[in-house]
């Protein structure tokens, strides 16, 4: 997307304008959900970075990632399973 920002005059221009040297503001475009999208229309100060990747990232990176149940609550208290037979 950043790329395609480089097509549009104002995406062109310095994203510090007191330093013409700085990055321009289609290279420091961030993605963000702002908190109308996460928790509903009450809130807007909170919002979370969006980092966008291909494919092939994304299965590296899910490959990589614990389940929650296995990392946070099996074998604990509070477990459904703990103590049964499986």
């Amino acid at each position: 997307y950043r790329q395609e920002l480089r097509k549009y005059p104002e995406y062109n221009e310095p994203a510090d304008p007191n330093d013409p040297e700085s990055k321009k503001k289609w290279e420091v475009f961030t993605y963000e959900l702002a908190c109308a999208e996460l928790c509903g229309t009450g809130h807007f100060s909170m919002r979370v970075p969006v980092k966008i990747v291909s494919q092939s990232e994304y299965i590296l990176w899910a490959g990589s990632q614990k389940s929650f149940y296995k990392a946070n609550v099996e074998g604990k208290e509070g477990d459904p399973f703990l103590n049964k037979a499986q």
